[in-house]
């Protein structure tokens, strides 16, 4: 885990729901003074808070670590049809085919628009 990174994070998903860190405070039921202490790298989050900040903030865990630059489960799943499927493109006529399972596709849209709701 990178404490560096995660106060990074912390901070930026804080300040991308408009959030000041007593609103935050208020929302998790901790104090003000603990985020400022994780946002600034002075303590490392404990498991539980990871989990509790993960499902506040519709991220992953591994985010919040610096484990991986994927934000959250939609990211996941694009990710998934971009590596399952492949998209032929005609440049000149503008035309396009997609390769791949269409029933992986269908179901992985789906579940996309779920998580962008």
């Amino acid at each position: 885990m990178s404490l560096k990174l995660t106060g990074k994070r912390l901070r930026a998903l804080r300040k991308n729901k408009d959030l000041s860190q007593k609103e935050l405070s208020e929302k998790l039921g901790i104090s003000v003074a603990s985020i400022s202490h994780y946002e600034n790298n002075d303590k490392k989050p404990k498991s539980e808070l990871i989990i509790k900040l993960s499902n506040f903030y519709n991220v992953s865990a591994d985010y919040i670590l610096g484990l991986s630059d994927i934000k959250d489960n939609a990211d996941y799943l694009l990710k998934q049809i971009q590596e399952k499927t492949k998209i032929k493109i005609n440049i000149e006529t503008g035309d396009f085919e997609v390769q791949g399972t269409e029933e992986f596709v269908k179901e992985q849209i789906k579940n996309l628009n779920k998580l962008r709701k």
